[in-house]
């Protein structure tokens, strides 16, 4: 049973720098930065004033179900912790671990509540036949709610690839225009994946505008984060790996569908919720 409050002086922090995560297997990586995220977590639920919206249960739980499925070690991922660590502390000393710490905490609480939002569209899309809305549909809810990023959001669902090479897209060329419209302060609220989405396939013919906010969004994410260009490409594809995942459940023909009719719909952000797609069916 892992401890759930631990002194300071025995909390580790990541770098992906660092020679034991560089020479760790892809699956090994993954655990490391969701083990990251509960230590990080453990520490802000002790120390922070703050209270976060993610807690680690919610981490530690995910991180079981990961190790379930694939080849990692727990132990490796706290030795690749435990030496960045002390390599920080003894560098930078302690108020540049807590900087660091809390600086953790907050990117993992945005990624994980990102992660409940996915979650939630892939089980809408399980229960029911995916709804597809026309480029005027998704405009006159922009126009409405000023939601910019679950429509572009469900465009990067809905095309995983990107625009087709060889013929026209409307909703890339929405999506190219929604980027224009938001501009760099609106793009803060775009997920990560419509992001990588964007940086790695092509959804508008020409608009190099909209091409160069979207990498500088890109490129700030990476800093953030902290990932070298190298770092930065495995999070990308690990990301397509995901949107080619939900298209595919998108398109899978959902068990138990005959007889009834179902309608899918954007349900607006509320206070302390972000937007999500939402599924009613009823029977025919």
């Amino acid at each position: 049973m892992r401890m759930r409050f631990l002194p300071l002086l025995t909390l580790p922090v990541l770098s992906l720098s660092s020679t034991a995560f560089a020479q760790a297997s892809e699956d090994q990586q993954q655990a490391v930065l969701i083990y990251e995220c509960g230590k990080a977590l453990v520490w802000a639920e002790a120390y922070s004033p703050q209270k976060l919206s993610v807690s680690s249960d919610e981490v530690w739980n995910h991180f079981d179900a990961f190790a379930a499925t694939h080849s990692v070690s727990e132990a490796k991922a706290k030795i690749a912790l435990d030496d960045y660590w002390q390599a920080v502390f003894d560098e930078d000393g302690q108020d540049e671990l807590v900087h660091l710490i809390m600086t953790t905490a907050s990117r993992c609480e945005e990624e994980y509540l990102d992660r409940r939002t996915s979650q939630t569209v892939t089980a809408a899309t399980e229960q029911a036949a995916p709804v597809e809305y026309t480029v005027a549909q998704l405009q006159a809810h922009i126009d409405e709610t000023g939601d910019y990023a679950s429509v572009a959001d469900y465009i990067i669902y809905h095309l995983p690839n990107g625009k087709d090479p060889f013929g026209d897209s409307p909703e890339g060329e929405l999506l190219g225009r929604m980027v224009m419209d938001a501009g760099p302060k609106g793009l803060i609220r775009f997920s990560d994946a419509s992001i990588l989405a964007m940086v790695e396939a092509q959804y508008w013919q020409y608009n190099p505008p909209a091409s160069r906010l979207v990498d500088a969004e890109y490129r700030r994410r990476l800093r953030v984060r902290n990932y070298s260009q190298a770092q930065g490409r495995s999070w990308s594809e690990r990301a397509a790996r995901d949107r080619a995942e939900q298209a595919r459940l998108a398109k899978a023909k959902p068990v138990g569908s005959i007889g009834k009719h179902c309608d899918k719909y954007l349900e607006p952000a509320g206070p302390g919720t972000p937007a999500a797609w939402v599924t009613k069916c009823t029977r025919n």
